[in-house]
């Protein structure tokens, strides 16, 4: 290969990548607040769409087997819940990015809900919830309280 033909090779692969090196454009992030926002009202209003046409859940010939599902998705709701009062804690500075790291989610959590548990996994998995709970809700329990001079303000039969 002559001297041309290699610089013309070299100019092949060269001036490809040069263009890769490119800077790209900022990130708008007013933009990036609003379609942030905007997902969680989507979400919202697909929810409030389900609502108006309820289905039966799940059945099975098993009894207990229905049981341990219903029990799976109400402790994953749970779960998902907490998660989004901790975020909301953290954003309105009510507790730490360190408090916020704190506890450990387990994975159970993002998974979809199964009736083959076990009642010792789902007994396991309360007695989790019931501490995470317990730690983050007394932040929010405590300002309605505050705010309505209900002191049974999160009391729940």
């Amino acid at each position: 290969m002559g001297p041309c033909v290699k610089t013309v090779c070299l100019a092949l692969v060269v001036l490809p990548l040069a263009g890769c090196q490119r800077e790209k454009p900022p990130v708008e992030l007013d933009g990036m607040v609003i379609d942030a926002a905007r997902q969680g009202v989507i979400i919202d209003r697909a929810t409030e769409g389900l609502d108006l046409d309820p289905r039966k859940p799940q059945a099975s010939p098993d009894k207990d087997a229905t049981k341990r599902l219903e029990i799976d998705r109400e402790q994953r709701d749970a779960a998902l819940k907490l998660l989004i009062l901790r975020n909301r804690l953290l954003h309105e500075d009510r507790i730490t990015e360190g408090a916020a790291r704190e506890s450990r989610w387990p994975t159970w959590i993002l998974l979809p809900p199964e009736s083959s548990l076990s009642p010792a996994e789902l007994q396991e998995r309360q007695v989790w919830l019931d501490k995470e709970v317990a730690a983050l809700t007394k932040h929010g329990c405590a300002v309605g309280a505050a705010k309505t001079g209900n002191a049974l303000y999160c009391s729940v039969e």
